[in-house]
């Protein structure tokens, strides 16, 4: 397995207010995560650096007391959906105890996104509309669902997909990491299969680059690295609004 990821300040923000990180746990998993920080100046880069940092730290813990002999045990992969669930809280409780003692932080919070590989299966956490796709040659499909405005108006059949790519609340989210007492996430468990790739990201990618182009970027037979760039590179040629923050994942047996 490879991976590549990259950050970047965008063409309109005045900080970087993404996170992103990689983590080896044992022999056969590794945890990646993705996390768009709002709050306002003091609150956006604090929440989402911190949010990322809890959730990882919870998953080391937990995952290090189920290793045997350097690995993840197959009995034991059954307990992976609980660990994400109990990060995501250990993760939400830091954020909300944070902002509730410093009333110029109230109402700071994040999206996480989270992909945890063991062996070939890829556990997939989301809170908030940072996304996972995963692609294998021109097929590229959103794993996650957006917890966002314009994807509950969808939901109720109020407007198409394609009408809410320019729709004015497009930026307005339902759930985030500590913006309230408790939170609820999302939890996928993908296959993988050799030469697939999952990608990991922030809206400031995925609100400006489309699914056919972010599957023609990752199909291209160049480095992790270019492919991640060049997203960056298309996602601010398309006057991205936001950080832009991609984070590439290359399963291989």
């Amino acid at each position: 397995m490879s991976y590549y990821g990259i950050s970047d300040i965008g063409l309109v923000r005045e900080e970087n207010q993404d996170y992103c990180a990689a983590l080896e746990l044992c022999e056969n998993a590794e945890l990646f995560v993705v996390c768009d920080g709002m709050g306002g100046e003091n609150g956006g880069k604090l929440a989402s650096s911190k949010a990322g940092a809890a959730f990882c730290e919870l998953i080391s813990e937990r995952v290090s007391g189920i290793v045997q002999n350097g690995k993840i045990p197959l009995r034991r992969k059954k307990d992976i959906p609980s660990i994400l669930v109990s990060a995501v809280e250990y993760a939400n409780t830091t954020i909300f105890e944070i902002a509730s003692s410093d009333r110029t932080l109230k109402g700071m919070g994040t999206t996480l996104v989270s992909a945890l590989i063991v062996d070939s299966t890829a556990f997939i956490v989301n809170i908030g509309d940072s996304r996972a796709y995963i692609s294998y040659y021109d097929n590229i499909k959103q794993i996650t669902k957006d917890h966002s405005y314009v994807q509950f108006l969808i939901d109720m059949g109020k407007i198409t997909p394609e009408e809410a790519v320019n729709h004015p609340q497009k930026n307005v989210i339902t759930r985030s990491v500590g913006a309230t007492e408790n939170v609820i996430a999302d939890i996928f468990k993908i296959s993988l299969v050799d030469g697939q790739y999952i990608l990991l990201c922030t809206d400031g990618l995925s609100n400006s680059v489309s699914e056919s182009e972010l599957a023609k970027a990752l199909k291209k037979d160049e480095p992790l690295k270019n492919k991640a760039e060049g997203l960056v590179r298309l996602a601010k040629l398309h006057e991205s609004t936001d950080n832009i923050t991609a984070l590439i994942i290359k399963f291989e047996k």
